[in-house]
């Protein structure tokens, strides 16, 4: 864009005067900028519109002011795209993609547990394709087992042949 400035000076004897000068904004293409990574997002159902950090130099442009966000397959699971455009001194356009995973899996619990044996359960998560059960008698999880179980409707597990008196620990992630 086109920006001006005034110079005003008054000298010692009183003498005063003024200068405006016109000058060009040369627009920064945004692929000239550092463009930020977008983190993996979790599946809702909902269109996932995340925004990106965009920065010139030491200078964080601001989102709607000096560039806009669009996208695509941003809904369901796999790879989402945004597109980040310039705005006003910024032009261009630039390509981020990011993943859209089935969320995490909530309220896992414990419903019952016998001298070597225990039973967990977990909410359905939608979208899943299965879930990935880990357990280990330590909480770093070193020299875990590790259960795939194949589709969304199993959301439980009897866990036997356990060690008695010893803590387990459990995890469990959804797939798709």
């Amino acid at each position: 864009g086109n920006a001006s400035i005034e110079i005003k000076a008054v000298t010692t004897s009183g003498v005063r005067g003024s200068q405006t000068l016109l000058f060009k904004i040369n627009p920064v293409n945004i692929n000239d900028c550092e463009i930020g990574r977008i983190s993996t997002k979790s599946y809702t159902g909902a269109a996932r519109t995340p925004t990106v950090t965009i920065k010139y130099g030491d200078e964080t442009l601001l989102y709607a002011l000096d560039y806009g966000m669009t996208y695509a397959d941003n809904v369901d699971l796999g790879t989402g795209t945004a597109y980040a455009y310039g705005m006003d001194n910024f032009t261009g356009a630039a390509t981020v993609l990011f993943n859209i995973r089935p969320a995490k899996v909530a309220n896992l619990r414990e419903t019952s547990a016998g001298s070597t044996s225990a039973t967990i359960k977990w909410d359905n998560v939608t979208r899943a394709d299965g879930y990935e059960v880990c357990y280990s008698y330590s909480p770093a999880m070193k020299k875990r087992k590790t259960l795939t179980l194949a589709g969304s409707s199993q959301t439980s597990l009897i866990l036997a042949n356990l060690n008695v008196h010893s803590t387990l620990y459990v995890t469990v992630r959804a797939m798709s």
